[in-house]
């Protein structure tokens, strides 16, 4: 309700300000020549109803509570310093151009570190080609044709998102260097299984999947935790109709986890995608308890280590 107001303001503004050309710099700066000021993202849209994005240290948050995805992040704050006005619309366009913000659009206020803001906009709609997106900052007397130069498509995609769509995808995501224990099974190979604890001392330790102990140079088991330490999904699927069924299945393999004062352990299992009959070769089904993902093979293979690999000189 909030966001209709505002833009029926917006049409009367439009209205009001009869056939006056305005070209003036304030209107047409849509661009924020310095992203990094940036520390909150105010969004506004028909669609997704008030969100807010925020900096908390090195990692963005959508409304206190779901951490999200940088690339989300990537895609938005890249842009903004080459946004430019490709053409001024004739007048008679104006009107439905407000009326396209209205129902496809998003307002942004990007605000700095003391919530001041920086820049205030509308954006939604596209050019019929396609190239051209929408635009009006607020306090302007008319809508713009905003682009960015080399892009098709539009802009206000990028702030229009769900909750499950902002999200990270990370499965895995961990400092290897305060792991206290890590253990992958395998169900159907039992004896490729194998632990990685830490001892009161600090120091590595390989156990087999009977729990005795092997030799295994340190150096090998943090290189395997360095590289495991950041495990991305290709989406988080927790709708999948077909989720039970495929949580029914024995697992590929299983890992636990346990960080260095933490007396909770995750769990995770991943699962063959055996939907259509044989193993899907590039995708596997993972589950923490909590979320259900999509994984390509080609990320999630760097896990699947044996025992052997370990001990191998």
């Amino acid at each position: 309700m909030r966001f209709n107001r505002l833009l029926y303001f917006l049409t009367l503004v439009v209205i009001w300000s009869g056939c006056k050309v305005n070209t003036d710099q304030q209107e047409t700066d849509f661009k924020i020549s310095n992203p990094d000021e940036i520390r909150f993202i105010e969004i506004e849209s028909k669609t997704f109803g008030h969100q807010v994005l925020s900096l908390r240290g090195s990692k963005w948050w959508l409304n206190d509570s779901v951490k999200i995805r940088q690339d989300a992040i990537d895609n938005i704050l890249r842009v903004l310093p080459g946004l430019k006005v490709k053409f001024y619309p004739p007048r008679s366009a104006w009107e439905n151009m407000i009326h396209a913000m209205q129902n496809e659009g998003v307002k942004l206020n990007f605000k700095n570190d003391h919530k001041q803001s920086i820049k205030s906009m509308y954006l939604g709609g596209m050019t019929n080609d396609e190239r051209g997106t929408y635009a009006m900052l607020t306090g302007s007397t008319k809508p713009y044709v905003l682009h960015l130069p080399g892009f098709e498509g539009s802009l206000a995609s990028r702030f229009m998102m769900s909750e499950n769509q902002w999200r990270d995808r990370l499965i895995l995501e961990f400092d290897p260097k305060q792991v206290q224990s890590l253990k992958m099974e395998y169900p159907a190979e039992e004896q490729s299984g194998f632990a990685i604890v830490r001892d009161p001392s600090g120091a590595w330790s390989l156990k087999d999947h009977q729990g005795k102990m092997i030799k295994s140079s340190e150096t090998i088991m943090m290189s395997y935790l360095e590289i495991i330490s950041s495990i991305g999904a290709e989406s988080i699927e927790n709708d999948f109709i077909y989720r039970d069924t495929v949580l029914q299945e024995t697992p590929h393999a299983i890992l636990t986890l346990q960080m260095v004062g933490d007396d909770a352990q995750r769990r995770i299992r991943f699962y063959a995608n055996r939907l259509e009959g044989a193993p899907d070769p590039e995708r596997m089904f993972v589950y923490d308890d909590h979320d259900f993902y999509l994984a390509q093979i080609r990320i999630l293979h760097k896990l699947f280590r044996p025992v052997d690999h370990f001990t191998a000189k």
